[in-house]
């Protein structure tokens, strides 16, 4: 059990160097938009984003899921060259097609009004970016599932390369303002998409092969309103925000929501480790004996993780951001924090869901909290501002844990220790909860201790204790 733990820890720590490195790019580009850049820039940089990311998820068809759900079926090589090739071919058509007519709608000037920003050029540049990033998915869902967390953390290396290489050609030295930093954005993902190609030329057989692609669209495109959903949960507020207040109150919620993602880079290293560990252990039946205590490792982890973001929150604004011109941003670190804690809760409990193939209520009860959250924004926001979307988002994925955590018991029960999970996230909440912005060092150092202590008296399995 000590050798799956070790096993285990390894790779989210391999995992996490690497989304450390892809996440570090907005970390250290945020410093020199929010100076470069004017706020009212910056809040538009940040909707942009928003719409980037839901096109990159729709154009992608889910597919991103299939492909480590459905490589381990492929036992021999030439199956998984089938597999992927056909993904890749696809890949290749299909969402291109679609930014084609994203292209087409663009120039007959029917976007510009609807989605409230030009399409030429800033949403060209970020529709055809999106149809670019979905080739990232193979390698790296890939290596994953090969658990060779090396390889995955040598192409997020370079996609940081070129995203700083591109973004100080465009922005410092060309000088192009907002409009360089999309640019910069387009062609970074044009040297990974080929990057990506190449990585895994030899695992491509360039082909449609109808017995694994369509298995592989069934059981994505349930995914996609999931992902969507996800993104209204995740993103939607910022849309919302832009509506109802202006944009520098948007980039002062955009800078707290850093904060999330600092969270999230870890909980998603946790599920990149999980995962194919889970698969493993549930095909040789193995599940009662390490999984529980996996999910411990991964929560313990997590809680501690979310609230030592959140509490030395203050500190970090000063190296994100002048700190007189963004200090109200504070006031929403520990909600969406909080959020960032439930997300990774339902990283862990949702596995269950991706094993049994069985997809389609998945983007239901997904969609029940992405409904919450946009119900609970559209009613309180325009009142209370950003905190209400702040607040929101904490009770959506709180919601959203529960509710996939109970349809992964139905499809693949997993005896979890729920009332130690209880316990550990109760300590950070209160750890998050209790710490003012502005407390002393010693007492937030005091704080940490003592969470991090608890949590892990909380993890360490009794048995072996006695």
């Amino acid at each position: 059990m000590s050798d799956v733990s070790r096993r285990f820890a390894t790779q989210a720590l391999l995992y996490f160097l690497s989304n450390v490195a892809v996440r570090a790019v907005s970390f250290v580009l945020t410093p020199l938009y929010t100076r470069v850049l004017p706020q009212e820039a910056f809040g538009t940089l940040a909707y942009l984003n928003t719409l980037g990311t839901l096109l990159t998820l729709v154009v992608s068809c889910g597919l991103g899921a299939a492909i480590v759900r459905f490589v381990p079926e492929a036992d021999r090589k030439q199956e998984r060259t089938r597999l992927l090739g056909s993904i890749a071919v696809f890949y290749a058509i299909a969402p291109l097609a679609a930014v084609v007519a994203i292209e087409v709608a663009g120039r007959a000037g029917v976007l510009d009004a609807w989605l409230g920003v030009a399409y030429d050029p800033f949403l060209r540049y970020i529709a055809w970016a999106a149809w670019l990033a979905v080739f990232q998915a193979i390698p790296l869902q890939l290596f994953a599932i090969d658990e060779r967390p090396s390889r995955v953390a040598a192409l997020n290396v370079a996609s940081v390369v070129a995203q700083l290489s591109l973004v100080g050609y465009f922005v410092l030295v060309r000088d192009e303002g907002l409009l360089g930093v999309v640019q910069a954005n387009l062609w970074a993902q044009a040297v990974l998409a080929c990057v990506s190609l190449w990585l895994v030329r030899s695992h491509l057989r360039l082909t449609i092969d109808r017995a694994w692609l369509v298995p592989a669209l069934a059981y994505a495109l349930p995914l996609v309103p999931h992902l969507v959903s996800n993104w209204v949960l995740s993103i939607s507020d910022r849309l919302l925000l832009a509506r109802y207040t202006d944009s520098a109150q948007v980039a002062l919620y955009a800078l707290a929501y850093t904060f999330n993602l600092i969270c999230v880079m870890f909980t998603n290293a946790v599920a990149q480790a999980l995962g194919p560990h889970f698969i493993r252990e549930q095909n040789a039946e193995r599940a009662a004996t390490s999984l529980p205590r996996l999910g411990d490792l991964c929560i313990a982890a997590t809680c501690v993780v979310c609230a030592l973001v959140s509490v030395w929150a203050n500190e970090a604004l000063f190296v994100l951001a002048p700190h007189a011109r963004y200090e109200a941003a504070l006031a929403y670190v520990p909600w969406v924090v909080l959020g960032a804690l439930f997300q990774g809760v339902y990283f862990v409990s949702s596995q269950g869901s991706w094993y049994a193939l069985r997809t389609g209520m998945v983007p239901v009860v997904t969609a029940i909290a992405a409904t919450v959250n946009l119900a609970g924004n559209v009613v309180f926001l325009p009142r209370y501002g950003a905190i209400a979307a702040a607040v929101n988002t904490a009770i959506a994925y709180a919601v959203m844990a529960i509710l996939h955590d109970r349809l992964a018991q139905r499809r693949v029960p997993i005896p979890w220790h729920y009332a130690r999970w209880s316990a550990m996230i109760a300590a950070a909440a209160l750890a998050i909860g209790a710490t003012p912005a502005r407390a002393p060092w010693l007492a937030k150092g005091l704080v940490s201790l003592a969470l991090a202590a608890v949590v892990a008296w909380l993890a360490w399995p009794k048995e072996r204790a006695a």
